[in-house]
């Protein structure tokens, strides 16, 4: 006997789960691929470039725990999709801060925004699909 089709909405949330995931991981990771060139644009040394591009992941512990606490009582989608669209708007001004202080608080304030969708995918996933979208999602 053939397995069964899965539902439509478990065909449209693997898809969205890994954009989501590789949005969040590119987003994360792709400065340091500049290093050598903030280094340069900013004139500091390559420790400091490297402390400001990693200061996302600052972020991103700091706001764990407040994503947990704040997120109980708000859609799990919503929340994803609130933290992706403010994501945004960090990611945009960074082309244009002046200095490496600004740079590095736009980079934590990443780092918050990709706590709140990262985390709250995760929990969306555990809740609303089966381990074999969930693994599926994060292995596409």
């Amino acid at each position: 006997m053939p397995a069964a089709a899965p539902p439509i909405s478990e065909l449209l949330t693997q898809p969205a789960i890994a954009l989501i995931a590789f949005l969040t991981v590119v987003d994360l990771f792709a400065t340091q691929a500049i290093l050598p060139a903030l280094t340069r644009a900013y004139g500091v040394s390559p420790a400091a470039t490297g402390n400001a591009v990693n200061a996302a992941t600052f972020g991103m512990a700091l706001a764990g725990m407040a994503v947990a606490f704040l997120g109980a009582g708000i859609d799990r989608r919503r929340w994803i999709c609130i933290a992706l669209s403010v994501l945004a708007s960090p990611t945009a001004l960074l082309s244009l801060m002046p200095g490496l202080t600004l740079f590095t608080g736009l980079r934590i304030a990443q780092g918050f925004c990709m706590a709140g969708a990262f985390r709250r995918t995760l929990t969306y996933l555990g809740e609303a699909c089966t381990v074999r979208a969930s693994a599926g999602a994060f292995s596409a």
